[in-house]
């Protein structure tokens, strides 16, 4: 049989107190002596009671609910966002309602409407990336509104986006740091990209007196196919390199396959780098194979909640970015002494899973 649960009566009685100074007590309102607050606090804690959600929403004019606008759920960077977003909220205690846009501008409007409609405490929009502007709600609905891993497009809206430029700033840096000079860039080449990544890579070089060994990054797409090509071109060109820095992780699997291929070694002839950090398998983690960057997008979405949940933590408008984390691997850095390392074909094996 199920344990009924405690009511606010049963606290009350059990307390030697009205229901109303229960009440109040309980919410931190109305009058009270120390020893009365402390005897109704002490009785509501042994009897484990739980305020009713709903009624204490009715009470205090707030849902305890903030929606989750996401433009795509199933989208593996967006769904990190909301990881971190939703962990936060729950440590505070709120609940979540969540609504995937799928891309499709008119559902987008219609879930606007029903979170207005719900009467939500706040709404978090998750877009698609830092180069896809969002068409702003903020006026549509009442209630505070923060983007998180999208801007939108009105210059008052709060946003918050990984730090893209210092990601490339950071490859560019380490590679340096290790003595590499003929240093390549792989990247991908449509409008919205990593444009932002690319020009910190570059800035770096330049105040280092450098250029990309190319001249200019390599432009193509997101995938391993491309890494790999590019990465022959390389190869089979007249351009010497000793680095190379891939946009992001898949990129940088390819051009390692492309090198293992020609016999090339990685880090001692080549030294190379992606970026993203979240393919790295479990047990390729523990030993780091891939030197790569963390744009912490969990940390992102919790950020962004951060401030929903309490405003005070950041400016009222603009934007925000959070700062990326290198963790360095056996691509850019050969492990010491007799510290284990898997076989080149067990690696390319992995990347075949994971991609």
């Amino acid at each position: 049989m199920a344990r009924k649960a405690t009511t606010l009566a049963d606290v009350a009685a059990a307390a030697g107190v009205s229901l109303s100074t229960a009440s109040k007590v309980l919410n931190g309102t109305g009058r009270a002596s120390e020893e009365t607050r402390a005897r109704v606090r002490e009785t509501a804690e042994r009897l484990d009671f739980r305020p009713n959600a709903l009624a204490r929403s009715f009470a205090s004019g707030q849902s305890e609910l903030v929606g989750i606008l996401i433009e795509d759920a199933s989208e593996i960077f967006s769904s990190m966002v909301l990881r971190g977003a939703e962990r936060r909220l729950a440590a505070a205690g709120l609940a979540t309602l969540i609504l995937d846009a799928q891309e499709d501008r008119r559902l987008r409007s219609q879930q606007v409407r029903a979170l207005d409609a719900r009467r939500v405490d706040a709404v978090l929009v998750i877009g698609s990336g830092p180069d896809y502007p969002y068409p702003s709600i903020t006026h549509e609905i009442s209630c505070p509104v923060a983007y998180a891993f999208c801007t939108s497009d009105a210059a008052t809206d709060r946003a918050f986006l990984p730090d893209d430029r210092a990601a490339g700033r950071i490859a560019a840096e380490h590679l340096l740091s290790l003595g590499r000079t003929k240093i390549a860039h792989i990247t991908e080449g449509s409008e919205y990209g990593s444009a932002e990544r690319s020009r910190g890579f570059l800035e770096a070089l330049a105040e280092a007196g450098l250029q990309p060994a190319t001249g200019a990054p390599l432009a193509g797409d997101w995938s391993k196919e491309w890494g790999f090509r590019a990465a022959t071109e390389l190869l089979d060109g007249d351009t010497e390199i000793d680095a190379i820095f891939c946009a992001n992780d898949p990129i940088a699997y390819g051009a390692f396959a492309a090198l293992r291929s020609r016999g090339v070694r990685v880090p001692e002839d080549v030294a190379l780098m992606g970026h993203d950090h979240f393919l790295q398998e479990p047990k390729w983690r523990r030993s780091e194979f891939l030197t790569t960057i963390d744009p912490d997008l969990t940390g992102l979405g919790s950020t962004a909640a951060e401030f929903l949940i309490d405003p005070s933590t950041a400016a009222d408008t603009g934007t925000s970015t959070i700062t990326p984390t290198l963790y360095v691997g056996r691509t850019t850095v050969s492990p010491a002494g007799d510290a284990p390392r898997s076989s080149t074909d067990d690696v390319l094996a992995v990347i075949d899973h994971l991609l």
